[in-house]
């Protein structure tokens, strides 16, 4: 539900304990060697004590605002943001979750690692390791040889999944080449 302006972006709250002092930064990394660096740092949204930010399935971001202070006043506030030129975008998303994943065929989950949304990955990742071999055969087909690098990495950690419940012995990639 937010423009393409914040596609890769983080949004972290910053409580400070005074209103004027707090809110949600913006930023993205890039890749710097081995590691990594801050890049598109701004205020996302500021001037609000913000405990807490989260994407709903609607395609909106919510946050909690606490008001003022550290005391516990048992008063505080949610918030609901967005794009209107883009939230209609988010319809996909939430139409994927009104379905069962369960019911859903193993070459279209292994389809949704693929995907935009990280929710629709994990959710995916998560109903593969459950559907046995077939979904293990997903899953490493998928960590050798995924569409994207996230694709990939949820193969990879599908296979984790398998492995430490021990009900599947987890083949080596090189085996299913």
């Amino acid at each position: 539900g937010l423009s393409a302006k914040y596609d890769g972006h983080f949004l972290l709250c910053d409580f400070k304990g005074a209103s004027t002092a707090s809110g949600i930064w913006s930023f993205k990394m890039q890749p710097k060697g081995a590691s990594f660096e801050l890049v598109e740092k701004e205020q996302f949204i500021w001037n609000t004590l913000v405990t807490d930010v989260d994407f709903g399935y609607d395609g909106h971001v919510y946050f909690s605002d606490w008001i003022e202070g550290w005391a516990m006043t048992g008063k505080g506030r949610v918030y609901r943001i967005s794009d209107p030129a883009t939230v209609k975008s988010a319809d996909e998303v939430k139409g994927i979750f009104a379905g069962d994943f369960t019911k859903r065929p193993v070459d279209e989950l292994k389809g949704l690692l693929a995907h935009r949304d990280m929710r629709v990955r994990q959710e995916a990742q998560f109903t593969l390791a459950e559907k046995g071999a077939d979904g293990q055969r997903a899953l490493a087909e998928t960590a050798a040889q995924g569409k994207t690098i996230q694709a990939r990495l949820h193969g990879i950690w599908g296979l984790g999944q398998l492995a430490q419940s021990s009900r599947f012995k987890v083949q080596s990639l090189a085996a299913l080449r």
